[in-house]
């Protein structure tokens, strides 16, 4: 079980760390797909060495702008061999990912920065074959009730995978292979069954699923910078507001330590108080015994024989012993 909390990224570590580790399978379900430049990095990376890296996410969402910003991440997807499906249900909420069969991950965490660095988020990772399988075996049941997005034919990339030696020599030279290579006219037959099986299958061009996505964002983006121009409050208003929390901010922690501060300054005060005045009352008291006892001196030079103790004490005072009272 593993808990986030905000500012720990652990759940981003753990993400990386299963995209480049996988070897043969790597199938994800993700309600709000925002990926970072570093995990969309890691999954093309995947596709790169050969590994099945599928990816389903909902086509309709209750947060409009992130599926539209989610469909402009499809295309260095698909380029890299990712494949890519759309749930065709009203919304998919399910956080998943399942790994060579054998490692899954259910949980809270969405793939995006908010799940990643903002929110407190509970998972569980589990590297069981059969609690993983079962998890597979679902994600392959909602595939049949999904599209897959592809790319045209004429610009799909080749995905590059490993190739063994003894392959290459089943395969000829690359004469051979060129020589051995289909006609226009297959590759024209290869297209009509690509468009027949696109149909069949259920599968939509990434054209057609980027188009509304970037018009939306573009519209956005226009009628704001509208909005701002007659409005300038607009712009102003957060950056003032930001400003204000940030003062605000400091000031109150000024304060606390201003607070602590005279609250330390009050308690030495309060204890210096009460030096002084144990210091006074012991002067005090030591000026009522020499008192106390020169009175008895004097009383005692009525005598006969006391005068020259008199004289003393009159030239050293401070040969007095001193009486403490307490």
């Amino acid at each position: 079980m593993i808990a986030t909390t905000p500012s720990t990224a652990r759940m981003m570590r753990l993400d990386l760390l299963v995209a480049s580790f996988a070897r043969r399978t790597l199938w994800l379900t993700d309600a709000y797909f925002m990926a970072t430049s570093l995990y969309l990095s890691a999954l093309k990376q995947a596709a790169r060495d050969g590994v099945d890296v599928r990816l389903l996410v909902p086509r309709s969402s209750d947060i409009r702008w992130i599926a539209a910003v989610s469909r402009t991440q499809y295309r260095p997807l698909l380029e890299a061999g990712v494949r890519v499906f759309e749930w065709n249900g009203p919304m998919i909420h399910a956080k998943t990912a399942v790994a060579d069969g054998r490692w899954a991950r259910i949980g809270s965490t969405n793939l995006n920065l908010s799940s990643w660095l903002v929110n407190r988020e509970l998972d569980i990772a589990l590297e069981d074959e059969g609690l993983a399988g079962e998890l597979a075996e679902r994600f392959l049941q909602d595939l049949e009730q999904s599209t897959e997005i592809v790319l045209r034919q004429e610009r799909r990339k080749p995905v590059p995978r490993p190739v063994s030696k003894q392959e290459r020599r089943m395969r000829g030279t690359p004469k051979e292979m060129a020589l051995s290579g289909a006609s226009a006219a297959a590759r024209q037959a290869m297209r009509i069954g690509d468009a027949l099986g696109s149909v069949v299958r259920g599968s939509r061009m990434v054209e057609s699923s980027e188009a509304p996505a970037f018009l939306s964002i573009g519209v956005a983006l226009c009628l704001l910078a509208l909005a701002i121009a007659y409005f300038p409050w607009l712009a102003a208003a957060p950056l003032v507001a930001l400003l204000a929390a940030g003062g605000l901010a400091v000031v109150f922690k000024a304060c606390g330590y201003i607070w602590k501060n005279g609250r330390k300054n009050n308690s030495r005060g309060w204890r210096s108080a009460a030096a002084e005045a144990t210091s006074r009352r012991r002067t005090t008291l030591n000026e009522n015994s020499r008192l106390a006892y020169g009175r008895s001196c004097l009383r005692r030079a009525s005598r006969p024989g006391r005068r020259r103790q008199i004289v003393l004490i009159a030239i050293f005072p401070r040969s007095i012993p001193q009486r403490t009272t307490t």
